[in-house]
């Protein structure tokens, strides 16, 4: 998990930082994007049919099986961004969900602290709009102060349209890892 985007050669981290005192947990102002104003923040408890929805469509879009929101889900809302997990909603300027992006703090033995992107779904109506890309800022900004030097994400070898967002959003392509899994 080299954090130099790609070169292959392991990275030792700096000197990590001290996370902000700033309060994570505080949304965004709204941003303008193609869609008009909206807004990041945070996923909290009373967005768990906001989520649910989202990731149902997600998974519809993707093929991959739909899953209901599980305790431990539901735990790392009620914690917001102070537990391992990070989950951030876009809602549009009248406040409706339009998108969401996940992650999980992790710290990796060579390469210090980070995250792994996890998801990151937009309604079809809102993409290419910017929500994309400020969803994955927001999670940066957030893994950023809370010390991490990286992001790590996987996507499908065939999902070229998300490969080339990826790419806009500065990940480089790692051609030096293997994704392997395991079921448990």
């Amino acid at each position: 998990m080299a954090a130099d985007g790609g070169s292959g050669a392991p990275r030792r981290p700096r000197s990590l930082r001290t996370p902000s005192p700033r309060n994570r947990l505080s949304p965004s102002p709204p941003r303008a994007s193609r869609l008009g104003a909206m807004r990041i923040r945070p996923a909290g408890p009373e967005d768990l049919d906001a989520v649910e929805r989202l990731g149902g469509d997600f998974a519809a879009e993707t093929g991959w099986p739909r899953r209901p929101i599980d305790a431990a889900v539901r735990a790392a809302l009620a914690a917001g961004t102070s537990g391992a997990l990070r989950l951030f909603l876009a809602e549009d300027d009248a406040g409706t969900p339009i998108a969401f992006a996940s992650a999980c703090a992790v710290t990796d033995l060579t390469d210090g602290r980070g995250a792994i992107l996890s998801d990151v779904y937009v309604v079809p109506s809102a993409r290419r709009t910017g929500v994309g890309r400020a969803l994955v800022e927001a999670v940066a900004a957030d893994v950023r102060a809370a010390g991490g030097e990286w992001l790590l994400w996987h996507v499908g070898a065939d999902a070229a349209g998300a490969q080339a967002f990826y790419r806009r959003v500065g990940a480089a392509l790692r051609t030096e890892l293997a994704v392997m899994s395991r079921k448990l």
